[in-house]
């Protein structure tokens, strides 16, 4: 005796599957933005890094993270950035860089100048600002003389952040 099987019952299970492929599919949660700390755009990979500027407090007057900015050490967070030519790796020393910062949970977006700040021999960008308990969207403008401005956009949780309550 062989055993033909039903058509309309291998239709129904194929279907059966697929729609609950498709359910398990629709319930699962977005995946929430993650903090990015490295980005290559329009040429140019920058290297993000914040931290807290009460750090800077407590270095000796004469290190150099203490005297950069001229001294001025407004706001909770050091933001800073390295950038490196893409196709090369060389560090990008030439640049004028600005930075956007925009809260997810508050209106508007806040400049930033990033100063050239020179430790250890190198080079890299940075300056201070207020941050609260909020995911930014840092864009990152780099203009260097003869080429075109470099736009990077980094996502940052500043809950990662230790910043006094």
């Amino acid at each position: 005796m062989t055993l033909v099987p039903d058509s309309s019952v291998s239709l129904r299970r194929g279907f059966i599957v697929a729609l609950l492929v498709a359910a398990l599919t629709a319930c699962t949660p977005p995946r929430p933005h993650e903090t990015m700390f490295v980005q290559t755009a329009d040429g140019v990979t920058a290297y993000l890094g914040v931290a807290p500027s009460a750090l800077i407090a407590t270095h000796a007057p004469s290190h150099a993270e203490r005297r950069m900015h001229a001294g001025v050490g407004g706001g909770n967070a050091h933001v800073m950035v390295a950038l490196f030519d893409a196709d090369t790796g060389a560090r990008i020393e030439d640049a004028a860089v600005e930075a956007s910062l925009r809260g997810e949970r508050h209106r508007g977006a806040r400049q930033l100048r990033l100063e050239p700040m020179r430790i250890e021999d190198a080079l890299a960008y940075g300056g201070f600002t207020t941050l609260a308990r909020d995911r930014y969207h840092l864009t990152i403008e780099a203009r260097r003389p003869d080429r075109p401005a470099a736009r990077l956009t980094f996502i940052y949780d500043a809950a990662a952040l230790p910043l006094p309550d």
